[in-house]
This record gives C-alpha cells, structure tokens and sequence, in this order.
C-alpha cells in the first residue's frame, strides 16, 4: 500500500515537472507560405517565415538559423528592431502570445518546407 502511494507521488510529480518544462518556453518557427512567382527574381523565391510566442514569458534574443548555402533579403516584416545577419534573422523581443512575421527574397537554391 504505501508503495502505490510512493509510486503515485513520483508519477504526479514527474508529469508535473513535465508539464512546466512544456510551458516555459514555447516557441515556434513556420513557414506557412512559398511563392514561387514573383516579378521580383527569375530564380528564387519568397518566403513568409512566423514565429510565435506561446509561452507565459517574454523570449529575447531569438536567432533563427536559415540554411547557409542560400541568399537572403529581407522584403518586409512586422517589427522593425529585427535584423538579417548572413543566414541568421535575429529579433530582440517577442512578448508572449505575439509572433513575429518575416517576407523574405531567397536566391542561390531550392527553398522547400522541409
């Protein structure tokens, strides 16, 4: 008997533990659109890239790691104090609850969702 409740304990413990490593920190990277025609370039294509703060706090210092083999140009986006560094978007804030949004121009390869 009072090894079920240990056990018990553990378990709710462990989940609980769990459950609050999932909560802090929730942020994701999707790329919901590729336009492939665009008057813009021959060659590339345009991305939308959108990150979203789902987490309780807010994320600084976000880097978003794009593939290094491409060229990149930032077109437009929904917060100024973000930046295009070579192959990294590097935004200082996102509150929570709030997502960030990129249109970007990407030449020198084949830019897939995968």
């Amino acid at each position: 008997m009072i090894e079920a409740i240990i056990i018990g304990l553990i378990v709710t413990v462990f989940g609980s533990v769990l459950l609050y490593a999932f909560r802090v920190r929730q942020l994701y990277v999707v790329i919901p659109r590729l336009f492939s025609v665009s008057a813009l370039t021959s060659e590339g294509k345009i991305i939308e890239v959108r990150v979203f703060n789902k987490g309780r706090a807010t994320e600084e210092d976000v880097l978003v790691a794009l593939s290094p083999d491409r060229d990149y140009e930032v077109l437009a986006s929904t917060d100024s104090s973000s930046a295009l560094d070579g192959s990294f978007i590097r935004i200082p804030r996102i509150p929570p609850g709030d997502d960030y949004s990129v249109l970007m121009l990407v030449e020198g390869g084949d830019f897939t969702k995968d």
